[in-house]
C-alpha cells in the first residue's frame, strides 16, 4: 500500500475508507503517510460484524477455535467498566489519522451505543497504542468476514436475527 501511495501523483484522491478496529490494525501505519498526503480518512468495521460478543463457544463453532483478543478485550472491558461497542467505536475514533469512524446501525440501542462512543474518548486515546497491539488479531479468516466459513452455525445466527449479525459495521 505504501509503494502505491508513493507512486500516486499528487492529489490523486483526497477520501479513502479503510477497514480498521482495535483487532484489524493493518492499515494502522499507513494512516500518518496518508494523513501525509492530505489524504481525509474515514474507517468502518470496527465492530467487526459483531463478532467481539460472540462466546468462546461460538467462536469456536464458527472458526475452530476462539481468539484470544477478543475474549481479552471483552474482559478488559468488563474490568474497566466500559461498554464493548462504544469502546471499538471510541478507539478507532480516537486513533490518529482517522478523520471519520462509521458505524451502521439498525435500532436507537444501537444508535445511543455508537453515541456513547463520543463520551469514552478520554479514557480510551490514553490506551489506543497499548490496545492497538495487546487486540490484534492477524489472522485474517478472523478479521475479513469475507472468508468466514460458510456453515450451519452461522447460517443459523443469521437467521434468528441475533444482534451478534446485525448490521453493526
Amino acid at each position: 500500500a505504501r509503494r502505491l501511495l508513493a507512486q500516486a501523483p499528487e492529489g490523486a484522491f483526497d477520501l479513502i475508507q479503510l477497514p480498521f478496529s482495535v483487532f484489524d490494525g493493518r492499515f494502522l501505519l499507513l494512516l500518518p503517510e496518508l494523513k501525509a498526503h492530505g489524504v481525509e480518512v474515514h474507517v468502518r468495521s470496527a465492530f467487526l460484524q459483531g463478532l467481539p460478543q460472540l462466546t468462546q463457544l461460538e467462536l469456536t463453532q464458527l472458526f475452530g477455535y476462539a481468539p484470544a483478543p477478543l475474549a481479552a478485550f471483552r474482559a478488559l472491558c468488563i474490568q474497566q467498566n466500559l461498554p464493548l461497542f462504544p469502546a471499538l467505536l471510541a478507539y478507532v475514533a480516537c486513533t490518529p489519522g482517522v478523520d471519520v469512524a462509521l458505524a451502521g446501525v439498525v435500532d436507537a440501542r444501537q444508535l445511543a451505543e455508537c453515541l456513547q462512543a463520543q463520551g469514552l474518548a478520554g479514557r480510551v486515546a490514553p490506551l489506543a497504542s497499548e490496545w492497538a497491539h495487546a487486540f490484534a488479531i492477524e489472522d485474517e479468516e478472523v478479521i475479513l468476514p469475507y472468508k468466514w466459513k460458510k456453515n450451519k452455525y452461522l447460517e443459523a445466527k443469521k437467521t434468528q436475527g441475533s444482534s451478534a449479525w446485525e448490521s453493526l459495521g
